[in-house]
């Protein structure tokens, strides 16, 4: 026979329409129109059940309801729980201000037509409203019967019921007392009809059925309403339903026959119901299906009963001889293996007699090798305390202290070790209690130590002495206990992650409750993480040991964490604790059901990531959080973000009656159906990897973007302090250009406004200005690749060729002093920020010069490029010689660009500069401009001033040379008319006299940079264009005229084509 559980309803329309199915299940009794269609069917009862009212509320005690107000519950009369009628008969209960969630089956059901019955036996306007009915809802969700207004949900079988009252808080539904027992769900006590409050079970509708069975010899009749003592008024049978003639399968109808009679005679089939909640039939009632059912069934002609007694008397009955030889055969071998087991036990015994008596449960200290786990919190010197001798601990603490010594193993949950192949780990825990050893603790140890294992738990190995101290020797995890985890940032939490670790804890609790061990202790602080990231529960075995013999010695275990050489981080380790424990001041025996309230608060703990009670611990204290705890049910805050259903397994765990609370088997099974992929704290480890390999891969394309933004930064910053030519080679990692000279034009642009207009502005205005004109000089710099060596308030100066390795002195001339006509013709000014207006206001005269120099970087905190050599002071003293019209140039760049034919060029005078004389010119124009390799383009003389227009040039008078210690203008061309005026209508300025401090006279002889000097008679000889050397004894020099002439003349025609030079 196959058991196919579809419902009451179903499994009796399968049997109208088939014969072949021997018997249906029913809770409610077949109506006379059915048994009038179907006359060969017959009903009988095989146990009683009550139908329990379940409910979602923490409550201070079980809650009590009479008839009439479940009556009401269901008719829309009460709404609220906090209605007064409920505070009569519940005195001690204080309700929530809620709304009452009512629940109803779904389905079409027995328990419904047991519950409506016995609701419109109670009250009259029911019966005469809604009456007694098994009906649920239509295929559109519209109830028969119910009360649309009053009932919220409807639960499709018992498991739907379940379902809502365990995710609706303040609700309440009607269920099976079967499905109480699997779901554990809280239950109302009843009134009956002789005003007592009872208990749903097997016991109470034992009472129910046993009266009514007196009052009547019919087969089926209801048992609800009983008034007798001791009985729960709303129960009901179970009933079969049965062909007493038209089953056609006879070997089946036998079968059923003797299943029948077996589940309601035999001893373990009654007690097996009990355990269900349900109660087997009386005897009476049993010798009634006997006779009307079980007698009567007939299979083609054949009484079934009579096959079945014919079947029973047989059993067991010998058909022939054929024993003898059996047993001839079996009784030596029996008496072999007899003997062998006997002798195999006996071996043991002795063996281990031998092995306690030999301490094989002790192990010694020498025979560990320890090591240092780098990756373990312990820091080199407690590390070291267990690796250099077996006696070193004693050493130890006679070198440092005790005192000192306990601070190094603070933060030391386990020291690694090597023993037998294993990765053992020594727990720092002094126990008193495991000092002297008794014989049962032995004996316990040893079988501990060879039979319990398991993949979530801490192996035990034994124990070890150190300095005459015993410590208990366990598996090693390598990753710490599940509090640091919890607490790493480095890992993310998801939520499968948390169900996992969960999981791990929950299957070893399971394994241990198993084999009849209680932890007593339980916490994410003994909960430790191997290197596969298993969850394994620790000190599981302190408890076990400590209390052998001694049934209520809670007390001796509640020490364990205290004053010993690993202090944990815990606030308080009583928030842990069962409060029927805490109210008892450990004074009773730790149970099953007081692990189940730690691993609720462990529960809470991992999916929060912080200790129970942590929002509690800034306000209240340790003392008054934990009398809360015990008088208020106070429990941990329980976030938002943590799944329904894992809050519904803390809330019924955490529960203050421990005989409401569930085993870790029905936990288990509840964590797992949030689990339907089966991750393993593994899986959910390598998730969060990928993760943040993801985050990892995000933030390195961010900061990839702002390393390009930084390098051009770096470049923009590096660029307008050392070359750009030198930067990108100190970025790049190239080597330096290492001569020690090079052929450099530098330029200076100098402020010479000095009138009151310009020095009544403000200093915004001043720096507006000054902004604007370095945009256009680094307009031009860039355009010839130049640096812009310094800039100050008063003045600009400009390198040219710094990145042209193979450029000779007339190319860097060449580009000099383009870059020097650009400026003074404003050339691309329109590009810039600068206007011709500011260059008016400023007033930049302009002085340039090409030379040999040494370039090198000092390097400080901020690099700074630097000239070796006189040439910025040079070029300084020559735009200080000229005013805004003019490029005041040296002799020696004059005679660099002659060759190219395109520059005009005027004779100046001499300019000293430290003591050097330098011949001086001035550069009035050029014919072609500088176009980077394009055809060049004609351009008329850029300059307005008609002394740089004239075709025949003004000479001036010589003019004395100053001092050596100052820096006079020999000779300069100035307007023809001392009183023309500028184009701007004002007088113009020139400078005479500009002081040279920096000029030196050492041994009654002028040193002079980067010069070589040749000697005649006294005389200094000028060759080569190279600068004069002054006689130390010559004061004043005397402009020539015939040696100075007063134009320097190109061989250019001004009405010829342009020439490409």
């Amino acid at each position: 026979m196959r058991y196919n559980p579809v419902g009451g309803s179903k499994a009796k329309e399968e049997l109208y329409r088939n014969d072949d199915i021997q018997y249906a299940s029913i809770e409610s009794v077949i109506s006379e129109t059915e048994q009038t269609e179907h006359p060969d069917l017959v009903e009988f009862p095989v146990m009683a059940g009550a139908v329990a009212l379940g409910y979602n509320m923490q409550l201070e005690e079980q809650l009590r309801l009479t008839m009439g107000q479940i009556v009401g519950i269901y008719n829309g009369t009460y709404t609220h729980w906090h209605d007064p009628a409920f505070k009569v008969n519940n005195p001690n209960v204080t309700f929530p201000n809620a709304s009452i969630i009512v629940i109803a089956r779904a389905d079409k059901s027995g328990s419904t037509d047991i519950f409506t019955h016995a609701l419109s036996e109670v009250d009259s306007n029911w019966n005469e409203t809604f009456g007694y009915f098994s009906d649920g809802i239509d295929a559109n969700g519209n109830p028969y019967k119910w009360n649309a207004s009053v009932i919220k949900y409807y639960g499709m079988q018992t498991d739907g019921v379940n379902g809502l009252l365990l995710s609706f808080p303040n609700s309440i539904g009607y269920l099976s007392i079967a499905d109480v027992h699997e779901w554990v769900v809280h239950t109302a006590l009843v009134e009956n009809d002789i005003g007592e409050y009872q208990y749903p079970n097997y016991k109470t509708v034992q009472k129910a059925m046993d009266y009514f069975t007196a009052l009547t010899h019919d087969l089926n009749f209801p048992i609800t309403h009983p008034y007798v003592s001791g009985s729960y008024p709303i129960a009901g049978f179970t009933h079969f339903i049965v062909y007493k003639t038209n089953m056609t399968d006879c070997t089946a109808a036998k079968e059923f026959v003797r299943y029948v009679y077996w589940a309601l005679t035999d001893s373990a089939a009654r007690h097996e119901c009990e355990l269900l909640g349900f109660a087997p039939l009386n005897v009476d009632l049993v010798n009634r299906v006997q006779k009307e059912v079980l007698e009567q069934i007939v299979c083609n002609g054949v009484n079934m009963w009579q096959l079945v007694l014919a079947d029973i008397e047989n059993e067991g009955k010998v058909v022939d001889d054929a024993w003898k030889t059996q047993v001839a055969i079996a009784v030596p071998i029996v008496v072999l293996l007899l003997g062998a087991f006997g002798g195999y036990v006996l071996y043991q015994r002795i063996k281990y007699w031998k092995m306690i008596n030999s301490s094989d449960w002790h192990i010694p200290i020498e025979d560990i090798v320890f090591y240092q786990d780098t990756r373990n919190n312990s820091t080199s010197r407690a590390s070291s305390i267990f690796t250099r001798s077996a006696r070193s601990l004693q050493s130890a603490q006679n070198s440092m202290g005790r005192d000192e010594l306990d601070a190094l193993l603070e933060k030391v949950l386990q020291w690694p070790g090597k023993w037998s192949g294993f990765d053992i780990g020594i727990r720092l825990l002094e126990i008193k209690g495991l000092q002297n050893l008794t014989k049962p603790i032995k004996q316990e140890m040893l079988l501990i130590k060879n039979k319990i294992s398991h993949p979530n738990i801490v192996r035990f190995f034994g124990l070890t002495s150190i300095d005459e101290e015993r410590y208990v020797i366990g598996e090693f995890c390598r990753k710490g206990c599940l509090a640091d985890l919890l607490q790493d940032n480095k890992i993310t939490m998801t939520n499968d992650f948390k169900l996992a670790l969960a999981l791990d804890v929950c299957q070893g609790m399971l394994f241990l409750h198993a084999h009849h061990f209680v932890h007593g202790s339980l916490k994410t602080h003994v909960c430790f993480v191997d290197n596969k990231w298993t969850v394994k529960v620790g000190d599981w075995e302190f408890l076990h040991l400590l209390t052998l013999g001694n049934e209520n010695a809670a007390y001796l275990a509640q020490d364990i964490y205290t004053n010993t050489l690993t202090k944990q981080g815990v606030r308080c380790k009583d928030f842990w604790v069962a409060p029927e424990i805490l109210r008892a001041h450990y004074r009773c025996q730790y149970t099953y059901q007081s692990d189940v309230y730690s691993f609720a608060l462990l529960l809470q703990e991992i999916y929060s990531q912080e200790e129970p009670y942590s929002e509690h611990i800034g306000t209240s204290s340790t003392d008054e959080i934990i009398h809360a705890i015990c008088s208020s049910n106070l429990r941990p805050k329980i976030q938002l973000d943590i799944p329904v259903s894992i809050r519904q397994v803390m809330e019924i765990a955490w529960t203050d009656n421990p005989a409401s609370r569930p085993s870790f088997e029905q936990m288990l099974k509840l964590l797992k159906r949030n689990n339907p992929l089966r991750k393993s704290v593994m899986d959910s480890v390598i998730q969060s990897m990928e993760d943040y390999t993801l985050h990892l891969e995000e933030c390195v394309e961010e900061k990839n973007v702002e390393l390009e933004s930084s390098k051009l930064l770096l470049d923009t910053v590096m660029s307008s302090i050392i070359p750009s030519q030198i930067a990108n080679a100190i970025t790049h990692g190239e080597s330096l250009d290492q001569k020690d000279v090079k052929i450099l034009g530098v330029i200076c642009l100098e402020i010479m406004n000095r009138d009151d207009e310009f020095n009544e502005m403000s200093s915004t205005e001043k720096l507006k200005k000054l902004n604007s004109v370095c945009s256009y000089i680094d307009l031009l710099v860039e355009k010839y690749s130049a640096f812009r060596y310094s800039s100050t308030g008063s003045s600009f100066t400009i390198v040219v060729g710094v990145g042209d390795e193979n450029g000779n002195e007339s190319v860097i001339a060449n580009k000099t002093a383009h870059l020097c006509v650009d400026f003074l013709s404003r050339e691309h000014i329109e590009d810039s920020k600068c206007s011709n207006e500011d260059l008016q206001i400023l007033q930049l005269s302009v002085g340039a010069h090409v030379g040999t120099t040494s370039v090198g970087i000092i390097e400080t905190d901020t690099p700074q490029f630097v000239l070796l050599s006189d040439l910025p002071e040079v070029v300084r003293s020559l735009s200080r010689s000229c005013d805004a019209t003019k490029v005041h140039i040296t002799k020696q760049m004059g005679n660099m660009i002659r060759p190219f034919k395109n520059f005009f060029i005027e004779r100046s005078g001499l300019l000293i500069v430290k003591g050097i004389e330098y011949e001086t010119c001035w550069l009035a124009g050029r014919t072609n401009k500088y176009t980077f390799g394009l055809p060049p383009k004609k351009e008329k003389r850029p300059f307005s001033s008609s002394s740089l227009m004239m075709s025949t040039v003004e000479k001036s008078s010589p003019v004395s040379t100053p001092p050596v210690e100052k820096v006079k203008f020999v000779s300069e061309t100035r307007p023809e008319n001392g009183n023309q005026k500028m184009s701007n209508g004002k007088q113009p300025k020139f400078i005479t006299e500009i002081p040279n401090g920096s000029s030196k006279i050492s041994n009654g002889k002028l040193k002079f940079a980067n010069d070589t000097q040749n000697s005649e008679n006294g005389n200094l000889k000028v060759s080569n264009n190279k600068p004069k050397h002054l006689h130390p004894k010559r004061k004043v020099t005397k402009q020539r005229s015939d040696t100075l002439p007063d134009v320097i003349e190109d061989s250019v025609d001004m009405n010829e084509s342009q020439t490409s030079i």
